[in-house]
């Protein structure tokens, strides 16, 4: 047997083991940290003041905003992301109130795990129409709970990308006239629902809710809302103002939802599907091609 490298080995083996305490030492030390006012001016998740341990934002621990407003780095002319150095991110009420904030100061924001309770989120990236984009690996909606996503002011639209998102809480768009966009990978675990209350909102990616509903309210005089189907939708009910479709298996296009609504909200090229999965491009290919059939019998029959 070689002396040197059965040496080596048991050095290699001890240092193996010596970062596995270390990082199972940093996992015991994580803390949950609470925010203890609201952020203002150049304040942001770095300023440490605000928090409960006196440090800024890092790896490892698990942040709660604790009813107050968090802000993100003030970067709304770089396209640099501002990436949230925290293991996850809680955005509820608390000691400050009822309701937490995540205000969107930077244009480009990453957060690989968050958790929004009684919440808004708004977008307030400069002073004129810059789009924030919200990018969340994990975002889970709590259970019971209603998450407001808003363009804070006229001058301020929001897209929200997830990889995953979970839960069976309510994620509502809108509150204003302004320009919303949401993709979503997989929602395969989400039972909660999603609602349009003003403005208009875009889908650039099919979205598979076969366990959560969408609700879209009608609007007020300036901030109606529209929904842009560029993609397919499934979920398992779908109401418009107080009519709701539920019947498992069907399929609307932009057209006829426009028609079963006697209004002009609805566009796009995609389906809305009830209760069931998004079929194969054949299948949809087919489907678009009987609505179209039927659309122009029934104008014949004027």
């Amino acid at each position: 047997m070689n002396i040197m490298n059965t040496k080596s080995a048991i050095h290699l083996t001890s240092a193996t083991l010596a970062a596995l305490g270390l990082l199972a030492a940093a996992a015991l030390r994580a803390d949950n940290v609470t925010l203890r006012g609201n952020q203002t001016g150049n304040q942001d998740w770095a300023t440490a003041t605000l928090w409960s341990n006196d440090a800024a934002a890092s790896p490892g621990n698990a942040y709660f905003t604790n009813g107050y407003t968090l802000r993100t780095p003030s970067t709304a002319n770089s396209l640099v992301p501002q990436v949230f150095p925290g293991a996850s991110l809680t955005v509820d009420g608390g000691v400050g109130g009822a309701m937490g904030t995540l205000t969107l100061k930077s244009r480009i924001t990453d957060i690989a795990d968050l958790r929004l309770g009684t919440a808004t989120v708004s977008s307030s990236a400069g002073a004129t129409n810059i789009l924030a984009t919200l990018n969340v690996t994990n975002l889970t909606a709590l259970d019971g709970k209603t998450a407001l996503l808003i363009g804070n002011n006229t001058n301020q639209d929001l897209t929200l990308n997830v990889t995953n998102l979970l839960g069976g809480g309510a994620l509502t768009f809108g509150n204003a006239a302004r320009q919303y966009a949401l993709s979503v990978t997989n929602a395969g675990a989400f039972t909660g629902s999603i609602g349009l209350l003003g403005g208009t909102l875009t889908l650039t990616s099919d979205i598979n809710l076969t366990g959560g509903a969408f609700t879209m309210a009608i609007g007020g005089t300036n901030s109606p809302t529209s929904l842009v189907l560029n993609n397919n939708l499934v979920v398992s009910s779908f109401t418009f103002d107080t009519t709701t479709l539920n019947t498992l298996g069907e399929s609307y296009t932009a057209a006829q939802l426009n028609a079963y609504f006697s209004t002009t909200r609805f566009s796009g090229d995609g389906l809305l599907f009830i209760g069931s999965t998004i079929p194969e491009p054949a299948s949809i290919a087919a489907l678009l091609a009987a609505a179209a059939m039927l659309a122009v019998t029934m104008r014949r029959r004027r």
